[in-house]
């Protein structure tokens, strides 16, 4: 007689796990700063995504939710669905990703939030995503000699 553990289901086969592993998520500002800085960035129906590779063999995740998105339970519910999001999509995903996710726009439910991921993964994957400008970031233009002395 096999009996089912907290940790392994009875039988041999093993889905792949959507849980959200702690080493799939990012933790310090200064992972954040990482992506936001030198990652790339797109724009879905409902999210805003920051990206940037990490040289990993998974993906992980981060969260941000401002305090304009309502009180602590309303951000709260936003990360949950999320989070909960990104484990439906995250075999989709190409692996080796830093992922922000910031909500856009208006409130959006959780087939929102995983339609968006998917569309993203898609493109992502087929390399269609083109690079996004950064916000006040400057074209490269001719350096303007400065007068010589004299």
């Amino acid at each position: 007689m096999m009996m089912e553990t907290k940790n392994a289901p009875a039988g041999g086969n093993r889905a792949p796990s959507n849980r959200l592993r702690p080493i799939e998520r990012i933790q310090t500002s200064r992972e954040f700063e990482t992506v936001k800085r030198h990652g790339k960035r797109h724009r879905a129906s409902c999210l805003r995504i920051n990206y940037l590779e990490n040289g990993r063999e998974f993906s992980r995740l981060g969260l941000v939710v401002s305090r304009r998105h309502g009180n602590a339970v309303a951000r709260n519910r936003i990360k949950r669905l999320m989070r909960e999001a990104f484990r439906h999509a995250k075999h989709d995903l190409p692996a080796s990703y830093d992922i922000v996710l910031l909500p856009g726009g208006g409130p959006c439910e959780l087939d929102e939030f995983t339609t968006a991921l998917r569309e993203f993964a898609v493109a992502l994957t087929a390399d269609e995503l083109p690079p996004a400008p950064r916000p006040g970031g400057k074209t490269h233009s001719p350096t303007r000699k400065k007068n010589p002395p004299g």
